[in-house]
C-alpha cells in the first residue's frame, strides 16, 4: 500500500507536469482562445483535451479531502494528447516528457498496467508534423519513453509480446525509409534496442545466477528472452521482418537473390545494415549470458541460441554478396557462440567452418582447369628408295 507521504509527492509531481501541459495547450489557438473567459461565462464547451486536463487538475487539488484518483486516470490527459493527431510536435513532446519523468522518478502509482498504457500510447503517437526537425525530436523522445518503460522495475512484469512490440517500434525508427532517418536518430534508435535487450538479458542472468532470490516475475524474465533472441536471429538473416521493414527492405532477401540479376549498391548497404544490427545484438546477448546459457533455468534461451542462431549465422555466411564489415562481425559472433555453447552445437561446427572459412575463398581454392594436350603430329613417311 502507498503511504500518505508518497501520495503527496506523486500528486505534486503530476500537478507540476499537468500545469506544463495545460500551458502548452493554452499556447495554441486550436485549444484555447483569447475569449475563453467569456466562453466560460456563456457555458461554451471547452476543447476535449483541455477539459480532460482541467478535470484531472481539479481532482488532484481536491484529492486531499476526497477519494484518491485512479492510476490510469492520472495518465489520461497525457495519453490523449500523445494520441491526438491534431496536437503539434511541441505539445506532444511536453506530454512525452511527463511520461519520462514519471518513469525516471519511479512514481509509486506506476505499475505494469500503467506501463502498458504509457507504451501503447507512445507507440501509437500521432502528431501534426510541421517540419522534419521537430518531428525527429519527438521521435527521439518516443525512444526515451520506450526505453524507460523497459528499464522501470515494473517492466519485468510486462509480457513478452508487449516487449517485442516495443523493440519493433524502435527498430522501425532505426531502419525505416524513405526518407531515411538522420544518422543521429538512427544511432539513437539502435542504441535503444541494445539497451532494452541488455536490460532483459541481465535480468535473466540474475535469475540464473541466484534462482532463489526474490525476483519480480522470475519465470517471465526467462521466457521473455526467448522470443527476443528469435527476433535477433530474424534480423541477422533478414527473414520474417518484411512486415516490420516493408518500407525499405528489398524484395529479394539473402538466399533468394537471382544470381543473374545484379544487386544495387543501395540495396546491399540497407541489407547489410540489418545484418550488422542483428549481429551486434547477438554478440551482446552472448556476452551478457556467457556460461549462464547452460543453466537449467535458461533452457528456453539455450534452445534458440543453439538452433535458430547458428542457422541464421550460417545463412549469412553463405550469402554471395556480403559486406566486409558484416563478415568481420560474423566471425566474432561465431567464435563467441562457439566458446560458450560448443557442446551443444557440434553438428553446426563443420557448417560454420565451411561457410566462414571455405565459401568466401571457393574461387581461389578451385584448381586450375587441366590443359588439353595437343594432338601429336604424325611422323613424315620414309622416302621411297629408287629402283636401280
Amino acid at each position: 500500500a502507498m503511504s500518505d507521504a508518497e501520495d503527496v509527492l506523486d500528486r505534486k509531481l503530476v500537478l507540476s507536469y499537468l500545469h506544463c501541459l495545460i500551458l502548452a495547450l493554452r499556447s495554441n489557438n486550436r485549444f484555447s482562445s483569447k475569449n475563453r473567459f467569456v466562453d466560460a461565462l456563456l457555458d461554451e464547451p471547452e476543447n476535449p483535451l483541455m477539459s480532460i486536463a482541467l478535470g484531472l487538475r481539479n481532482d488532484l487539488c481536491s484529492s486531499g479531502t476526497g477519494p484518491r484518483v485512479a492510476e490510469l486516470d492520472v495518465l489520461r490527459p497525457f495519453v490523449e494528447v500523445v494520441r491526438s493527431p491534431h496536437t503539434p510536435a511541441p505539445i506532444t513532446a511536453v506530454a512525452l516528457q511527463g511520461f519520462l519523468q514519471f518513469l525516471e522518478l519511479k512514481c509509486s502509482f506506476i505499475d505494469a498496467k500503467c506501463l502498458e498504457q504509457i507504451s501503447f500510447a507512445t507507440m501509437d503517437a500521432r502528431l501534426e508534423v510541421t517540419d522534419s526537425q521537430s518531428h525527429e525530436a519527438v521521435l527521439g523522445k518516443i525512444i526515451e519513453v520506450l526505453v524507460g518503460c523497459v528499464r522501470h522495475p515494473r517492466g519485468a512484469e510486462l509480457p513478452s509480446q508487449h516487449l517485442l512490440k516495443i523493440v519493433h517500434a524502435c527498430c522501425k525508427i532505426a531502419l525505416s525509409g524513405p526518407p531515411e532517418p538522420t544518422e543521429l536518430l538512427r544511432r539513437t534508435a539502435e542504441q535503444a534496442i541494445q539497451d532494452m535487450l541488455s536490460i532483459m538479458f541481465n535480468r535473466a542472468r540474475a535469475v540464473a545466477l541466484n534462482p532463489n532470490a526474490n525476483h519480480i516475475n522470475p519465470t517471465g524474465l526467462i521466457e521473455n528472452c526467448g522470443p527476443a533472441l528469435q527476433f535477433v536471429c530474424e534480423l541477422i538473416s533478414c527473414e520474417s521482418v518484411r512486415g516490420l521493414l516493408a518500407s525499405f527492405t528489398p524484395q529479394r532477401v539473402l538466399g533468394e537473390t537471382n544470381p543473374t540479376t545484379p544487386i544495387s549498391p543501395a540495396m546491399n548497404v540497407r541489407t547489410s545494415r540489418v545484418n550488422l544490427l542483428g549481429l551486434q545484438l547477438a554478440h551482446q546477448i552472448v556476452m551478457i549470458m556467457q556460461d549462464t546459457l547452460l543453466a537449467p533455468v535458461c533452457a528456453p534461451i539455450l534452445r534458440v541460441a543453439t538452433d535458430a542462431l547458428p542457422c541464421a549465422l550460417i545463412k549469412v555466411a553463405r550469402a554471395r554478396h556480403l559486406n566486409i564489415v558484416v563478415r568481420c562481425s560474423l566471425l566474432t559472433t561465431v567464435r563467441l557462440l562457439t566458446t560458450y555453447t560448443s557442446l551443444h552445437i557440434q553438428p553446426q561446427l563443420l557448417s560454420f567452418i565451411i561457410a566462414v572459412h571455405v565459401v568466401p575463398f571457393d574461387k581461389s581454392l578451385t584448381p586450375p582447369a587441366p590443359t588439353i594436350p595437343l594432338t601429336p603430329t604424325p611422323d613424315p613417311p620414309a622416302p621411297t628408295p629408287f629402283a636401280v
